[in-house]
């Protein structure tokens, strides 16, 4: 996998699944092996309503992720949005099939 963001390309991209500690939700996290931790994809928002396989993307911090998301075809937003602060996240239903694809090995 490939990530381009508005600073540079990494290259060999894995991501990691977990569960944030707050509300149980989806937490996913891109890595590499030469740069280590890359960009958490996914905020918690404390949600304890989002589906097994949905969490809210970090539009703020990372403004390529549904352009990420996208291209590797990872998911399709759900339509369900929250606030925190000024932004306006987007919750993304995730296929975690396609995303145990991209898990490092």
């Amino acid at each position: 996998m490939k990530i381009t963001s508005e600073f540079r390309t990494y290259e060999g991209v894995y991501l990691e699944i977990g569960r944030y500690l707050a509300d149980g939700s989806l937490s996913i996290a891109a890595w590499n092996k030469k740069e280590g931790s890359i960009a958490s994809l996914t905020v918690c928002l404390v949600n304890p309503f989002l589906k097994e396989n949905e969490a809210y993307v970090d539009i703020n911090n990372c403004p390529w992720v549904l352009d990420f998301i996208q291209k590797y075809q990872l998911g399709e937003e759900s339509g369900h949005t929250a606030k925190s602060g000024f932004c306006t996240y987007p919750a993304v239903e995730f296929d975690l099939e396609k995303i145990k694809l991209y898990q490092e090995e």
